[in-house]
């Protein structure tokens, strides 16, 4: 790794896609990362011990390890949000296994599992560039808006890549769910966001983004389905590692919270992920119905698997 060349004070910025939307910033220390390298589509933002923790990762994880093998190498990692958010006008290739949100879990597991399938070539720097092809549109990181800020953004545009496919949850006999997504929560708020609101020239541009993927978008299973079909209906169909989208009512928004599907010794669906409600990266010990129950916004989920 190369000598920090700057460093840069932390802004705190949500990011639509948050368990607990809105929440405040959480723990993060005095601020303060190092930024490298000078040009602006070539900063990085990593910290010694994330790159090489990367590594150790890497170097330990057997040839065949799975999706949930990389994944429960975070469980106890602390529940911070905002962690991508380091400048009003670059956007740097964030690299944190210190603390991560629903998303950035997702994405970080991902790369590590994409690194690995090939033993020969389970890199530092195969790590980042898968990191960012799961992130930013086309794997190709240029401004703030070539980030996949809804998740619908990010499933469509890594469905299109080849790098993740959506299961069909209708095989297991269950009654779903149409669909309808109007995005907009970002461009009806960009006073929360602090590059919009520096940069209120980009708006027209997002706004054309959102409109692009809102409408009717597929197929949902209903947390009412879930209960009445119950988890043994889905055992064969949902394996453990898929990623589990969880949709949500919110005004704006398409999904509210993202984990990793867990088939725990219940034989019962549960929810790997980081969780704002543990502060930390846990595998729920509630089934998945049971958190969707308990959260009236959320109102079923999707499905989707890693390829």
């Amino acid at each position: 790794m190369t000598k920090a060349l700057n460093i840069l004070r932390l802004h705190s910025i949500p990011r639509p896609l948050r368990e607990g939307l809105g929440a405040g910033l959480r723990g993060l220390g005095a601020g303060l990362l190092f930024l490298l390298s000078l040009s602006a589509k070539s900063q990085e933002v990593c910290l010694p011990a994330d790159s090489a923790r990367v590594v150790e990762i890497l170097e330990q994880a057997p040839a065949d390890a799975g999706v949930t093998y990389f994944a429960r190498q975070f469980i106890g990692v602390p529940y911070v949000g905002h962690t991508l958010e380091k400048s009003l006008d670059d956007e740097p290739l964030v690299i944190n296994l210190r603390e991560l949100d629903c998303t950035t879990y997702v994405e970080t597991v991902a790369a590590l599992w994409q690194a690995n399938r090939d033993k020969r070539h389970a890199t530092y720097g195969s790590y980042k560039r898968w990191l960012a092809r799961y992130r930013y549109w086309n794997g190709q990181r240029d401004d703030y808006l070539s980030r996949h800020h809804y998740f619908s953004w990010w499933w469509h545009d890594n469905v299109r890549q080849g790098i993740l496919s959506e299961v069909d949850l209708s095989a297991s006999g269950a009654e779903l769910t149409p669909m309808v997504v109007k995005l907009n929560y970002m461009s009806l708020h960009p006073e929360l966001y602090q590059q919009l609101n520096a940069h209120r020239e980009w708006l027209p541009r997002l706004q054309k983004m959102e409109q692009e993927y809102s409408g009717h978008d597929g197929l949902f299973l209903s947390k009412q389905e879930l209960l009445r079909k119950g988890s043994k209906a889905f055992r064969g169909i949902i394996k453990d590692g898929d990623v589990i989208a969880i949709v949500t009512t919110k005004g704006g928004l398409d999904y509210s919270h993202l984990g990793f599907a867990s088939w725990q010794g219940d034989g019962r669906l549960h929810l790997l992920n980081a969780s704002s409600i543990h502060h930390k990266v846990v595998d729920e010990p509630k089934t998945l119905y049971k958190y969707l129950s308990e959260h009236k916004t959320s109102v079923g989920i999707r499905v989707f698997r890693l390829k």
